[in-house]
């Protein structure tokens, strides 16, 4: 039984008491502990360093095609890699695993060999990346064999990845940069056509199209001021070019008349104010009052002249007025052509001037269009031709590449198992299982072993105890086999440290395959 209160008494009570089942635990655990650190098969790991080394031409005078982060562009170079295609021919290639692919399809093997492979990130640093590639194998030979084809699989890759992409990326834009060539051409065409069918109309022949308008708009004044001076003039030669003679047969005397005459120059007038105004001017009513009025009467004259003595008109031209008269003509004929000719072509610049907002609508929605493709065509011409840079960068290795900074070796030490950690387990184990179990023995006893914790439970005084007895022959026993037991221990915990030495100085390892543990 043992008591509420533990004491270093009661724990060295109870383990003379218990020796035995704390020692035997002990002796099989670090016995069971060097068997397993002495047969557990070992797994070597080998590991082949990569650098990643920067592009030798700065990237601000050539713009590389593949970026992004490092570890997106490892993760997905590792998952080629990791690939079944790529690791079949890896095995294949070396000769791996032949016991297994007896027993085994190759779906599994290249399963189970994916598990030993890993890729992490070692150091990064300064704009420099660099990762790690490792493999485990029971053969240290193979194991660092196997890293370092993995690590050459990796340098390919990438090398034919960029070189691809960069490839890629140059065709893709080749081909979006003709058929944005194209359709430039097209807008080109339709804008030099609607120039063409518009022009005059444009927006920056506005102002010479105003001025041009303004110069014929002072041209027709200045014509149309000739022309009326050139009809006043022709007025004033019919008003001195005619005269009028009347006479009878009879042989009366001739005296002036000026009826005819002025009917003469009322015709003329209200011909020239009939090119200013319109009928309703009052100038043009004026004067056709008064040849009605003329008209009527001269009408009156004739038909009475017929019944009594006969009254003759005749008109007498001067030559040099008549001439004067023909010149005039001739003025008033070319004055009016030319002001015919600039009224039409006053017309046709002031279409153009109204016009030309509509035009530049129209232009502006053209032009937009037209710059938005230019734009995108220059932009995609410049990405080409660094692109073309980029994929000559690359096809001549001055790109970002990896190297190998630290070329795998076979491993001296195996990965695993870990037999120091093996060793002070077995001995943790022993003690923890030999105490735990001496305590539970103790503590399901219901024997007495202490008087004090006899007193305790009862309530009842001791009034005396006695000592277990021994003859001389059973001291001696007793003492030779203490001496036993101690030398046993000291024994076993000596041949434990050699072990242990041993292994550990001369790395001594014996690769048994055990069913249990594989």
């Amino acid at each position: 039984m043992i008591p509420g209160e533990i004491t270093p008494e009661v724990i060295l009570g109870i383990a003379h008491r218990r020796k035995w089942i704390i020692l035997i635990p002990f002796l099989l655990a670090v016995m069971l502990g060097l068997f397993l650190a002495i047969t557990i098969p070992r797994t070597y790991k080998a590991e082949t360093v990569i650098l990643v080394t920067p592009p030798r031409v700065p990237s601000d005078y050539v713009r590389p095609v593949v970026s992004g982060v490092f570890e997106e562009r490892l993760r997905t170079i590792s998952q080629q890699i990791m690939s079944r295609t790529r690791l079949e021919k890896v095995i294949r290639d070396l000769g791996l695993y032949k016991e297994a692919l007896k027993k085994l399809p190759m779906d599994k093997v290249v399963e189970g060999m994916k598990k030993k492979i890993e890729i992490r990130t070692v150091g990064r640093g300064r704009g420099l990346n660099s990762f790690s590639v490792s493999f485990e194998h029971p053969d240290p030979n193979i194991c660092a064999k196997v890293a370092n084809t993995l690590a050459s699989l990796f340098i390919e890759e990438n090398l034919k990845v960029r070189e691809e992409r960069a490839v890629g990326t140059t065709e893709f834009l080749e081909t979006e940069l003709k058929r944005l060539k194209k359709k430039l051409e097209t807008q080109e065409k339709a804008l030099k056509d609607y120039k063409s069918k518009h022009f005059g109309e444009l927006p920056e022949q506005l102002q010479a199209n105003i001025t041009t308008l303004q110069r014929l708009q002072v041209e027709l004044q200045s014509v149309q001021e000739s022309l009326s001076a050139a009809k006043q003039r022709k007025l004033i030669i019919q008003q001195y070019a005619y005269q009028t003679v009347s006479g009878t047969q009879t042989g009366e005397q001739n005296a002036p008349a000026s009826g005819p005459a002025r009917l003469q120059t009322l015709y003329n007038t209200l011909d020239e104010l009939k090119t200013r105004y319109t009928d309703k001017h009052p100038d043009i009513i004026r004067i056709k009052k008064e040849i009605a009025k003329l008209e009527k009467e001269y009408g009156n004259v004739s038909a009475t002249s017929g019944a009594g003595s006969r009254r003759r008109s005749r008109v007498v031209r001067d030559p040099a007025m008549q001439r004067e008269l023909i010149n005039v003509d001739a003025e008033i004929a070319r004055l009016q052509a030319e002001e015919k000719s600039l009224k039409k072509a006053i017309k046709l610049y002031q279409m153009r001037v109204d016009n030309t907002p509509k035009r530049e609508q129209e232009l502006a929605s053209l032009r937009r269009d037209y710059d938005i493709t230019l734009h995108s065509y220059q932009d995609l011409l410049r990405r080409k031709i660094e692109a073309q840079m980029s994929e000559n960068l690359e096809k001549k290795q001055q790109g970002e590449q990896f190297s190998v900074l630290d070329p795998a070796k076979a491993p001296q030490v195996p990965f695993k198992p870990n037999v120091l950690k093996i060793l002070f387990l077995s001995l943790f184990l022993g003690l923890g299982s030999g105490g735990g179990i001496a305590f539970l023995l103790e503590y399901l006893d219901p024997t007495f072993h202490d008087k004090k914790l006899l007193e305790k439970t009862f309530k009842l005084p001791v009034i005396a105890t006695i000592p277990r007895l021994y003859t001389n022959k059973e001291k001696k026993r007793k003492w030779l086999m203490r001496i036993v037991y101690v030398t046993v221990f000291l024994g076993v915990m000596a041949g434990y440290s050699i072990a242990l030495y041993y292994i550990k100085k001369h790395n001594f390892y014996l690769n048994i395959n055990l069913p249990f543990l594989s």
